[in-house]
């Protein structure tokens, strides 16, 4: 299982659908950030890599380091 900003998502989900279990991201916002981290929104989370895990906490993180402003 992966954790991304402090949540456990389920390993079994598709990672799109996977990111809406945590607070405040929308299946809007799941695309936006695997688009920017350039991870295939298909893919498993049981499937993704430590390196996908970490560009996709880093996107997550993004636009509260931006002042809440996305860049997509």
């Amino acid at each position: 299982m992966a954790r991304i900003a402090g949540v456990t998502i389920p390993s079994e989900k598709q990672v799109e659908t996977a990111l809406t279990y945590i607070y405040g991201i929308g299946p809007k916002f799941a695309s936006t950030i695997l688009a920017a981290a350039k991870v295939k929104p298909t893919t498993r989370v049981k499937d993704l890599t430590e390196a996908e895990v970490s560009q996709i906490t880093f996107e997550h993180r993004l636009p509260s380091l931006n002042g809440g402003c996305l860049l997509a």
